[in-house]
């Protein structure tokens, strides 16, 4: 009976031992799957966490070429330099969703060599659109960074303004009529960021520095509005080729009009014949006259064209009549280029009854209202003017003053052919 009861105690034993055994090869069991499970789901966490950050890095990328698309667009469907206030107005826009939001302006510069200048497209939320032009030299730092931009296509340019030199800078914007920015005033410094684009730059300032991420950005837009902007200029130069083209040939007509002149009262078809051209060449007057300065007479014979209702008449003016003539003489007198007169109240009412004296229009309110400018070219012998109701730009300015070098040339050969004919005469 002791025998059995020892022999079952081991057997029990036995059996207790094979299953801690199992139980603990269960727990190891499990605790191996609990490490591989937790491996698994630290590998799943990296792999979420590396595909959210491509995604994030996909979204910002997507981001990025929506906005240098926009700002493409605009570039494109440039007409006029006066559009590349628009380009500045969208990278604005642009680069502030971006994050740049330090930001204070953004700029395109174009380079006026001869002038040793360039001009200032500039925009900012605080501003708005303005155009500066600015000298080379203006400042060293400005003049500094126009030598690095000059050196290549795809050279950069950075400067920071500090210190005393931003007090020299404020100086220089009042001076030269910019806005007031109060957010200047309580900065220390103010950052530029330029890029080349060949004929100028373009670029940003900042109120803080900004890194290389955002200056990579910059770039971008700058490779994009280069494109743009080269097929812009393209377009431009054929455009001004093909202008120039119709501006030789309604050179050459006039010249040949007056070439084939024999008698001085022709000087009428010549000049309808140059309103006629001027017309065609899409500028606006309400009057374009020839006139021929008779110094010893004192007076100036007047070839006098109205747009809408041709003369082809002569008249004799006193070359001392106060607000137009007298001016005009005295320009030719000193041999300007060219003079323009602006009538305005009372200078205009008293030279509107000058012309009534000499048999022109009756006194109303349209011709004594608003403004008349009187623009004139010079040649040897004489004047060509040009009467609007607004300043005309400068190419209206430049285009007279070549139509007045044609007529220099072909009524210098009037003059001599007349005085060789009158030669003629006596000889016989």
């Amino acid at each position: 009976m002791a025998k059995l009861s020892k022999k079952n105690t081991k057997g029990k034993a036995n059996r207790t031992s094979k299953v801690l055994k199992k139980s603990t090869q269960t727990k190891l069991v499990a605790k191996g799957v609990t490490k591989k499970t937790e491996k698994e789901i630290l590998k799943l966490r990296e792999t979420l966490q590396r595909r959210t950050i491509e995604l994030e890095e996909k979204n910002r990328e997507l981001k990025i070429e929506s906005s240098l698309e926009r700002v493409r667009a605009q570039a494109m469907s440039m007409k006029k330099p006066a559009d590349l206030l628009d380009i500045c107005e969208n990278l604005f826009i642009e680069l502030q969703a971006l994050g740049f939001s330090e930001l204070r302006n953004t700029m395109i510069n174009i380079h006026n060599d001869e002038q040793a200048s360039f001009l200032n497209y500039d925009y900012s939320d605080l501003a708005g659109k303005t155009i500066t032009n600015i000298s080379y030299d203006s400042l060293p730092a400005v003049a500094e960074s126009v030598n690095k931009i000059r050196k290549s296509k795809d050279a950069f340019a950075s400067f920071s303004v500090k210190g005393k030199e931003l007090n020299r800078w404020k100086k220089f914007r009042r001076k030269n009529g910019e806005q007031d920015d109060p957010r200047i005033e309580k900065s220390k410094g103010i950052h530029y960021y330029f890029y080349s684009i060949g004929i100028g730059a373009i670029g940003i300032s900042t109120f803080e520095p900004i890194g290389e991420e955002r200056l990579e950005l910059l770039k971008r837009f700058r490779n994009v509005f280069n494109l743009s902007y080269q097929r812009y200029m393209d377009i431009a130069t054929a455009e001004a080729q093909a202008r120039e083209a119709q501006i030789q040939l309604a050179l050459e007509k006039v010249r040949a009009r007056a070439m084939a002149m024999h008698r001085s009262d022709e000087l009428a078809e010549t000049s309808a014949l140059l309103a006629k051209q001027f017309s065609e060449l899409g500028q606006t007057a309400e009057q374009i006259s020839i006139g021929i300065v008779k110094e010893k007479d004192e007076i100036i014979e007047m070839w006098i064209n109205m747009m809408k209702n041709p003369l082809n008449k002569l008249y004799r003016v006193s070359i001392h009549e106060p607000s137009v003539l007298q001016k005009i003489y005295r320009g030719w007198k000193e041999k300007k280029k060219s003079l323009i007169i602006d009538l305005k109240g009372k200078e205009l009412l008293k030279y509107v009854r000058f012309r009534e004296t000499l048999g022109g229009a009756s006194i109303n309110e349209d011709l004594i209202s608003g403004r008349r400018v009187v623009h004139t070219a010079y040649f040897t012998e004489g004047i060509i003017t040009l009467s609007a109701k607004e300043l005309c730009p400068p190419e209206t300015i430049q285009l007279l003053e070549r139509f007045a070098g044609v007529f220099d040339l072909t009524y210098t050969r009037f003059l001599d052919l007349q005085k060789a004919e009158a030669q003629a005469r006596e000889a016989q």
